[in-house]
C-alpha cells in the first residue's frame, strides 16, 4: 500500500469510531481524523532513509517502525507530540488509543496484501 492511502485507512478508521457527541476528554471529530490520518502515515516516515542510500531504505523499511510490539511506544511518542500540539487541550490518553488504533490499522495494511 502506498502511504496516502495508508493516511486515509488512518482517517477512515477514526471518523467510523468517533462518537457522535464527544464527551469531556474526548477528541472532537475532526481532530480524530485528522490525528487518525497523520498516526497511520507515521510508520512510513522511515522513507526518509531513502534519501541517504535506497539500499538502507528497503533493509530498515517495515522494521522497527512497523512493529506490533513497538507500536504502544510509537502510540505513547505520537499521543505526546499530538497532545503537545494541541497544547494540552486534551489528554494524551485520548490521543494514545486514536494513534494506537491508526498505527495497528497500517501495520494491518501489509497483511492484506
Amino acid at each position: 500500500m502506498d502511504r496516502f492511502t495508508h493516511a486515509l485507512s488512518g482517517a477512515l478508521l477514526a471518523r467510523t469510531s468517533s462518537a457522535s457527541d464527544p464527551g469531556p476528554g474526548q477528541l472532537p471529530t475532526g481532530v480524530r481524523i485528522l490525528v487518525g490520518f497523520l498516526a497511520a502515515a507515521a510508520p512510513d516516515l522511515d522513507y526518509v532513509l531513502n534519501l541517504s542510500d535506497p539500499l538502507v531504505y528497503l533493509n530498515w523499511h517495515r522494521g522497527y517502525t512497523h512493529s506490533l510490539l513497538l507500536l504502544p511506544l510509537w502510540a505513547a511518542l505520537l499521543a505526546l507530540l499530538f497532545r503537545w500540539l494541541w497544547h494540552g487541550r486534551w489528554p494524551w490518553r485520548a490521543f494514545f488509543w486514536m494513534c494506537a488504533a491508526s498505527l495497528a490499522i497500517h501495520i494491518a495494511g501489509y497483511v492484506i496484501f
